[in-house]
């Protein structure tokens, strides 16, 4: 068994995020479905405050909650979303999602229209354990086609 299979299993999926009837986060219902995803969705583990999990509708504060409680229910790995357009945030993201029980963090890359080689900045994250932490966030790295 691989390294990566044996620390985060076969099985991941990107949760969406539940929110209350008038736009709040729902933590209780994000409780309820990583249980259910990971007790009886036969899921390792999840994908947390990602794309998909609707992180650029939530606070960083928010983002943190709820990987925070996910990461308390379930029995398996959380990675978390901790990408932002601006590198000091996705490093500090980075840094709250793994204090708050995250397995990996995975940042998010755009591409712009920026000349790559007069525009990229680019970062490793040290502060995570795992092998997504080894991905560098991005701010403009080449141009789009």
């Amino acid at each position: 068994m691989t390294t990566a299979i044996a620390t985060f299993g076969r099985v991941l999926t990107a949760m969406v995020t539940p929110f209350d009837a008038d736009g709040s986060l729902d933590l209780d219902g994000a409780v309820k479905l990583a249980t259910y995803l990971t007790t009886e969705g036969g899921n390792d583990g999840l994908i947390i405050a990602g794309t998909t999990g609707e992180s650029p509708t939530l606070t960083h504060d928010e983002q943190i909650e709820l990987i925070g409680a996910v990461a308390e229910a379930i029995d398996g790995p959380v990675v978390a979303g901790a990408g932002s357009n601006d590198t000091r945030a996705a490093v500090e993201l980075t840094e709250r999602a793994t204090a708050a029980g995250a397995a990996a963090e995975t940042p998010h890359l755009f591409s712009s229209n920026f000349d790559s080689s007069a525009a990229s900045r680019t970062v490793k994250v040290e502060s995570s354990s795992t092998i997504f932490s080894k991905l560098a966030i991005t701010k403009s790295f080449h141009s789009c086609p």
